[in-house]
């Protein structure tokens, strides 16, 4: 890492964790890898763990799939020392089947590398985006729709996720690459403002134009 990348913060464990969701929806397999430590520890709570940077990057190069893909919005962030907790909600995507459930992950980070990844969901919560994934598939109104804009943290003064983002996200089943959280409204990227979001004219602004 450059010193103007330490003295900005770039290297801190959100900015860390942050950088590292990204790479996972982009897909890119390999700069997820380089933020991990050799010895990470990566659960899925009620699963067993794995253990190890190559072990966890081989069960990461699923998502570069041909027909897969992974989106992921950041709800929350908060950090205490090298402890990162974020709140998320992830998609899975699997040809037009779209699978959208809730996660709570924690990181910790050292040495800017994470060490420890667990993640906490509800199988229950993921059973339903399964099935809604596949009626949604045969009948598109009833696919999930991505999170609100709303709901998404903010990185203050960012610009707006780059074209070819799946907005409100990023991460699409063959998305482009896309730049740190320094330089993306979320670290899932935050959509345009659409003339759906935008706050009604006044009629008195209306009516001199």
């Amino acid at each position: 890492m450059s010193a103007a990348a330490a003295s900005s913060g770039l290297t801190s464990p959100p900015h860390v964790v942050e950088d590292f969701l990204s790479a996972l929806a982009a897909p890119d397999i390999d700069r997820a890898e380089a933020l991990m430590s050799d010895d990470i520890a990566y659960t899925n709570v009620s699963l067993p763990t794995i253990h190890g940077r190559k072990r966890v990057a081989e069960v990461l190069r699923g998502l570069e799939g041909p027909r897969l893909g992974f989106e992921v919005y950041l709800h929350a962030l908060s950090a205490e020392g090298p402890v990162v907790l974020t709140e998320r909600t992830d998609v899975i995507l699997v040809g037009p089947v779209r699978a959208q459930f809730w996660v709570c992950g924690r990181f910790e980070v050292h040495d800017e590398r994470i060490t420890v990844w667990r993640d906490y969901f509800d199988w229950v919560d993921i059973g339903r985006a399964a099935l809604r994934g596949i009626a949604g598939a045969i009948v598109p109104r009833l696919r999930a729709r991505p999170p609100s804009p709303e709901t998404l943290r903010r990185v203050s003064g960012a610009p707006t996720a780059p074209a070819g983002a799946c907005p409100p996200g990023i991460g699409s089943p063959r998305g482009p690459s896309l730049p740190g959280p320094g330089a993306i409204g979320t670290v899932t990227g935050h959509a345009p403002t659409t003339d759906r979001h935008r706050r009604p004219r006044h009629r008195s602004q209306q009516r001199h134009r």
